[in-house]
């Protein structure tokens, strides 16, 4: 193939691995042998439900006063042991609904409530805002730990006139891996009432919500950000309409949180947690008028070695085989390849060779290059695999984003990494960047 003449392109939109890749200086890659596409049978890793006996557990629900005066005339207690009420030992909080105890899954002998949803019937003119538990107010779904077999939640009200209102549920959420995760919601409270506009004094007739997108973070500098989106998942934003025609009280709709699978397998390992907003607006005579924000803690744990990784490769064309095409490392673990898909290393004559005897599998500390026949691509990790790194690979991978500087470079070497022409034919071409990406393959030539 000829020499490219373009000029580098920002390729995080899309473009394979290159964030800037000198398209002027192009090494071309070819088969050793005749492409065989195989079928291939993925391995699914199948967790185990933990059990765990049910403990002695209560929580008294108080419904509080209002002016010094008792709102109901009665306490709420729930115990564990009522049928429902113990969702046993769980590996995310999301697994458990509001109102229920449990312990966790790392820690059985640490256990929690879930705090439910406002049972009492609101004061004319209040509304339900929060339990409170020491000087703490916990919104229902937000957790609470047990320091001790028995406690008791005051419920609080807030005056709000003959406004309108919501209570929206969950108010916590952790996140699973990358890609979608649709959030069951939950109008908990809700109340139409009076607004003042321009044009008069309306009775609102019911709600809906826009969904901003948002920034995760470690702690340590280090952020994964997220984007939003309704149940149809046709399209990610940083803001977007969603939950309409919402009028009563136990009313349920999605928001939908999207993670880049690429920005998910590039984070620094660590748990990162943010604040998902959104604005409501309240209608009323065929108008919309805004009202109060809401918002929603998000964690996402990035593990060191995740059972399951979804890469997203893109399309290119190499030796006449047009498939989709990515590039994969992983220091400390080896993975599954699905069906369809295939990991090449490649030797000193910058020809592609499978991996072990069919590419099905990518040993650890092992960087190749896939061919697959489909965009979306799920690994699985492998407990134990026969399949060995190949010896004489030339490529190489790096866990965490590490600087060119530091790569040892002799004079008149160079980074390449994988990218494609213009015309979609697939390359290694100069990386010009500072920082080689985390878990990519690139390698050193003159």
């Amino acid at each position: 193939m000829n020499k490219m003449d373009k000029s580098g392109n920002n390729c995080a939109g899309g473009h394979l691995d290159a964030t800037y890749a000198r398209k002027e200086t192009y090494i071309p890659l070819r088969f050793f042998t005749t492409l065989l596409v195989m079928m291939l049978t993925a391995v699914c890793v199948m967790g185990q439900e933990i059990g765990g006996q049910i403990p002695n557990l209560s929580v008294t629900l108080k419904p509080g006063e209002v002016n010094g005066s008792p709102v109901s005339t009665g306490n709420q207690m729930l115990s564990a042991s009522m049928p429902g009420m113990w969702a046993g030992s769980v590996s995310q909080e999301s697994q458990v609904s509001n109102g229920q105890f449990y312990s966790t899954a790392d820690n059985s002998t640490q256990y929690w409530f879930k705090a439910a949803n406002n049972p009492f019937t609101a004061p004319q003119g209040y509304r339900f805002a929060g339990w409170e538990y020491g000087e703490t107010i916990y919104q229902p779904g937000q957790s609470i730990q047990m320091i001790s077999s028995s406690i008791t939640l005051t419920a609080q009200w807030k005056y709000y006139g003959d406004a309108p209102y919501y209570l929206l549920s969950p108010t916590a959420y952790t996140l699973e891996g990358s890609g979608y995760t649709d959030i069951p919601c939950t109008l908990t409270e809700f109340a139409n009432g009076k607004i003042t506009t321009e044009l008069g004094v309306y009775t609102t007739e019911n709600i809906c919500f826009y969904m901003n997108g948002g920034t995760l973070t470690d702690g340590k500098g280090h952020e994964v950000s997220f984007l939003v989106d309704d149940p149809s998942h046709l399209g990610t934003a940083g803001r977007k309409f969603q939950g309409s025609s919402l009028s009563s009280a136990g009313a349920t709709f999605i928001m939908a949180i999207y993670i880049s699978p690429e920005a998910f397998n590039q984070a620094v390992p660590g748990t990162y947690t943010g604040t998902f907003t959104y604005d409501s607006q309240w209608e009323a005579v065929g108008f919309g008028y805004l009202g109060e924000s809401g918002s929603m803690t998000l964690t996402l744990v990035v593990p060191e070695s995740p059972d399951k990784i979804d890469l997203e490769a893109h399309a290119a064309t190499l030796n006449g085989v047009s498939r989709y095409w990515t590039t994969f490392y992983h220091g400390k673990s080896a993975y599954q390849l699905p069906a369809g898909a295939q990991a090449f290393y490649m030797k000193e004559d910058k020809s592609l060779y499978l991996v072990g005897t069919d590419g099905s599998v990518i040993p650890a500390d092992c960087a190749v290059i896939i061919m697959s026949d489909t965009k979306d691509i799920r690994l699985t990790k492998l407990n134990s695999t026969t399949v060995t790194k190949p010896g004489n690979n030339k490529l190489e991978g790096k866990a965490s984003q590490t600087a060119v500087s530091s790569l040892g470079l002799n004079e008149g070497e160079n980074v390449y990494v994988m990218n494609m022409s213009d015309g979609g034919e697939l390359g290694f071409y100069k990386f010009s960047g500072t920082t080689i990406p985390a878990k990519k393959a690139y390698f050193i030539s003159e």
